[in-house]
């Protein structure tokens, strides 16, 4: 089947907002005639007993678990029929449309960072421990979907141990390991989105702040 690896992209993007805005029982029902999502979820969904957040994190980890093609355009044609949703259509639209640019830019032969911007440099782990590791650990299962790293890889973690310290370590050893080259790679920008996606605003800026100062240590 034909998958919209931009659409991916912007589930992952939006993750926090749509967590907490979607109605996952009127949109898997929609998803459901549409042939996007099986019975079992839908039906799931409609009977499981959870908060209106928990229904929409198992619809939001189904689609990306289970790319379809034109994803983000079926779910803003079924947003946009009340008026309340209209802004989550436009929120999908508008990033679509952004990351749809960026990878045609990135697509093209790359060289050298203009300039040397020191954001598009790669972090060692022990820098990671000293000015990032420290601050996320309420959000590093969030953080890591932003990093795009999936789910499925972030759920042994979260099952196999017991300490959220040691789940915010095996989260950005496994981000390293799994980006280390291409428009992918692991770098400083990445993360800094990535915290900025999770609502982690401040913590982004005060690292941006003391990597142009030069004061992250080797």
């Amino acid at each position: 089947m034909e998958v919209d690896h931009i659409g991916q992209k912007v589930l992952r993007e939006l993750y926090s907002t749509l967590e907490t805005s979607l109605d996952a029982e009127a949109i898997a029902g929609a998803l459901f005639s549409k042939g996007l999502i099986t019975l079992e979820l839908s039906e799931e969904l409609s009977l499981v007993h959870s908060t209106r957040t928990q229904k929409n994190r198992v619809l939001l980890l189904y689609l990306l678990r289970n790319p379809s093609p034109r994803i983000v355009s079926q779910l803003c044609e079924i947003l946009s029929t009340e008026e309340v949703n209209k802004h989550l259509a436009n929120l999908l639209q508008e990033s679509y449309r952004r990351l749809n640019e960026a990878e045609t830019v990135s697509s093209a032969p790359q060289g050298a960072t203009a300039g040397g911007d020191v954001l598009d440099t790669k972090p060692t782990l022990s820098q990671l421990v000293e000015h990032v590791y420290p601050d996320i650990t309420v959000k590093w299962f969030e953080i890591g979907i932003h990093l795009g790293i999936d789910d499925r890889e972030l759920e042994p973690i979260e099952a196999n141990r017991r300490k959220v310290q040691d789940m915010c370590m095996d989260l950005l050893r496994l981000w390293m390991k799994k980006n280390k080259h291409g428009s992918k790679a692991a770098t400083w920008r990445t993360l800094l989105t990535a915290l900025r996606k999770a609502h982690e605003g401040g913590l982004a800026d005060n690292i941006e702040e003391v990597l142009k100062k030069g004061k992250i240590n080797e």
